[in-house]
């Protein structure tokens, strides 16, 4: 306890004296806020909008959400994860925006999402989308080619797993080169199998190819067939690929030949390809398993349901 001149002050008695001071300071914080209903608006819109963004970083699904009420007359800035809610600056009210009163909030940004770290958002009418870990503020309504765009550019595709036919084609130029290559044909059906893929002979609406040429790159192809599809998904597997295997990824030659969407793998014969592959190395060992286990992890995230 505590003692003073005129008795004893209690310890519950200090901490209501400091409840009494933390509330009074916040009532004194949150009148300001509530002065007037342009600062009541601000202080919503930084609060709801750092939320919304935090929910859509809870969720695992993809997510398309239209903001359902309209501030014509306000916007938010983001940079980073603060936003900050304001007034639009309008010729009538340029000269007094320096008064205006604004609020800021912020929202957690995680390293497994993509969001913009830099703009401004009309309230007058805006939308959240969230697709494949990508998260994309649009102004006003939806164009139907801005909704084309917008699934391009998440790999959103118009086929769904149980559709999707794949056909493994393999082609060899030497005995080595045939068994290697059988070797990852037979793995890799088996692991797709067991994500339910559909492997076929034909018919397919995807072929995936791997092949063995002399004298070239290890390249991804993909075809002008479905680009939204076969593009994205190239550079996915280009990417993850060339982590283990040096890879570029390129449009196909001839592509009138092929009359169905494509993917072609083509692995050069020279030396180095074959000497990693053929596991026959301590530090290349795994090689092999680790192609199989890349091709399926990104067709498996790439056709989610």
């Amino acid at each position: 306890m505590v003692f003073s001149k005129r008795g004893v002050i209690t310890l519950t008695t200090l901490i209501a004296l400091a409840l009494v001071v933390i509330l009074a300071i916040s009532f004194i914080n949150a009148t300001g806020y509530f002065t007037n209903k342009e600062q009541i608006k601000n202080y919503y819109l930084a609060r709801d909008f750092s939320q919304l963004m935090n929910a859509m970083e809870a969720t695992g699904y993809n997510v398309e959400y239209t903001y359902p009420h309209t501030f014509e007359d306000n916007q938010l800035i983001v940079k980073g994860n603060k936003v900050t809610a304001t007034i639009k600056e309008t010729p009538n009210n340029k000269e007094s925006s320096n008064s205006i009163t604004y609020a800021e909030s912020q929202f957690l940004r995680s390293s497994k999402l993509t969001s913009p770290s830099n703009m401004v958002v009309d309230c007058a009418d805006f939308s959240i989308i969230k697709t494949n870990n990508i998260i994309q503020i649009v102004n006003g309504l939806l164009s139907k080619e801005e909704e084309k765009q917008i699934k391009q550019n998440n790999h959103l595709v118009d086929i769904k797993r149980d559709e999707l036919k794949i056909k493994l084609e393999t082609k060899a130029n030497y005995l080595n080169e045939e068994q290697i290559l059988n070797s990852i044909r037979i793995n890799l059906e088996n692991e797709l199998i067991d994500k339910n893929f559909l492997i076929t002979d034909g018919g397919e609406n995807l072929v995936l190819k791997i092949i063995f040429k002399d004298e070239t790159l290890n390249s991804v192809y993909y075809s002008s067939k479905k680009q939204s599809m076969t593009k994205p998904l190239a550079e996915d597997l280009n990417k993850i690929l060339s982590t283990q295997l040096s890879f570029t990824p390129k449009p196909l030659e001839d592509d009138e030949e092929y009359s169905i969407p494509t993917i072609t793998i083509k692995l050069s014969s020279k030396e180095k390809t074959i000497e990693k592959l053929s596991e026959e190395k301590t530090e290349d060992k795994g090689t092999k398993q680790y192609f199989v286990k890349r091709i399926v992890y990104v067709l498996d995230n790439f056709f989610q349901e």
